[in-house]
């Protein structure tokens, strides 16, 4: 009785206390120095006390610090070697790190002709992304990739108080090896601007090509044995605002002499639209045409050899009460009598094909040869549109690739053939069981039709016997 009565009265005081609350079946004091979550922030709060956990704090704390600082850090080191550019002087407005994508980004790029103020400057970009391939990284392979985005380069012709500005001053590869440690695989170039400019000739010449969006892929591939040229350069382009551009290269990147194939083409450019240069370098300009050019250059150990084919269709130099200077009008008509002399007139076209060959050092050209093409495009046969030999430019990995294709399209002939005979056995069977099922169903029937008549006979003899027993 005692225990009971002393049991009731601290429970009683027990519920007089609001900061006492039962959970599952027992009573504890909230804050009290055991509840689990202060147990649990002791327990944390003993470890970092430790050595390892005041260590891992304090590479936690570095780490965030250099994530701060790395790009501040990248943008300096960066722009120190741009500022030692030999005859140029590059500088970058910005880096951006994505670290969980292994990439950083340049924002801002200039790079300018030092020793004198150019009009233009030689390189200019708003944004460099380049990044690590995660695909060639799981293969062994640390390679980058380079995305240009908008890039201007000016190239710039001396004369006019102009200094040339052509990039032979500097090594732009040890230039990019400095801005990306990695071995590039894969670069791209996205809405690109290039342009020749003359401001020493009258009038002025600005040549461009824009709209550029240029893909290079395995720059850096494995070596694989008769792979001559295991690269591909593929660019397209818009000239002057109205033609076409585009152009393959095919190289091997390893080799200290230049080693390509390349074939380019461009087409559907209005001849007016060169009438700044045709003024300066020929002293004519065009009143109307399309004109065209195509060439295959093909290298290999210091040596090349290949053509170059320019063509015109619908030339016309020189019209009838045309103003301007009278010997610009006179040069204009004399021209124009040379051009319709010397073009097909069954085709309109004006073409030659220029065989060039040697070392890049010396190039050499058969004037013989280009005579005979213009006699040969003009009283024999006109030179034909597109790549002239396109057989002789076949690369080896192109060959195996061919062959591959070939395989692939008898494996595929072979496999239709078998499919083909498959679907008609199959068809066979189907036929076969259609006509067993016809079968049985008219055997059915001819049963049915026999037991149908046997019933008749037998209703019909049922019949006449009731009719007997009736008369009967």
């Amino acid at each position: 009785m005692a225990s009971t009565l002393l049991w009731a009265s601290r429970m009683q005081a027990d519920t007089s206390n609001p900061e006492l609350h039962f959970e599952a079946g027992r009573t504890e004091r909230r804050g009290a120095p055991g509840h689990p979550r202060l147990r649990r922030a002791g327990r944390f709060g003993a470890r970092l006390a430790t050595r390892t956990g005041k260590v891992i704090l304090a590479l936690i704390v570095l780490l965030i610090a250099a994530r701060i600082a790395l790009p501040y850090v990248v943008e300096h080191v960066l722009n120190e070697r741009l500022a030692r550019l030999e005859g140029y002087y590059g500088h970058i407005d910005d880096v951006d790190m994505a670290l969980w994508r292994g990439a950083y980004r340049i924002e801002g790029l200039r790079i300018v002709k030092t020793g004198g103020e150019q009009p233009e400057p030689f390189f200019t970009t708003p944004e460099i992304d380049i990044s690590v391939e995660w695909e060639a990284l799981l293969d062994g392979k640390v390679v980058a990739e380079i995305v240009v985005v908008r890039p201007v380069l000016n190239f710039i012709v001396q004369g006019g108080g102009v200094q040339e500005q052509t990039g032979e001053e500097n090594d732009w590869r040890a230039t990019v090896d400095d801005l990306v440690p990695l071995t590039i695989n894969r670069f791209v170039v996205r809405d690109g601007e290039v342009h020749y400019r003359d401001y020493g000739a009258s009038p002025r010449v600005d040549l461009r090509a824009d709209r550029m969006q240029v893909l290079a892929r395995g720059l850096s591939n494995v070596r694989r044995e008769g792979e001559d040229l295991p690269a591909h350069v593929h660019l397209e382009s818009r000239v002057q605002r109205s033609g076409s551009l585009v152009t393959d290269v095919r190289l091997d990147p390893w080799q200290e002499q230049p080693t390509f194939d390349l074939d380019l083409r461009l087409r559907d450019l209005p001849a007016r639209e060169l009438n700044p240069m045709l003024r300066a370098y020929a002293g004519v300009d065009a009143e109307g045409g399309t004109t065209f050019l195509y060439s295959e250059i093909h290298a290999r150990e210091g040596r090349f050899r290949g053509y170059v084919k320019p063509m015109a269709e619908g030339l016309s130099l020189f019209e009838l009460g045309e103003e301007g200077d009278f010997f610009d009008v006179l040069g204009d008509a004399i021209m124009q009598l040379v051009a319709e002399v010397f073009e097909n007139q069954g085709e309109d076209r004006l073409a030659i094909e220029v065989p060039v060959s040697g070392t890049f050092e010396s190039p050499e050209v058969d004037p013989w040869a280009v005579v005979g093409s213009v006699l040969r495009n003009a009283f024999v046969e006109a030179i034909q549109h597109g790549l002239a030999n396109p057989g002789d430019w076949t690369t080896a990995e192109e060959a195996r690739a061919q062959r591959r294709e070939e395989r692939e399209q008898r494996r595929e002939e072979a496999r239709e053939r078998r499919d083909e005979a498959q679907q008609q056995a199959q068809e066979r069977r189907e036929e076969a069981q259609e006509r067993a099922e016809e079968r049985r169903e008219e055997a059915r029937e001819r049963r049915e039709e026999a037991q149908q008549r046997a019933e008749e006979r037998r209703e019909e003899a049922r019949e006449r016997a009731e009719e007997r027993r009736e008369e009967g």
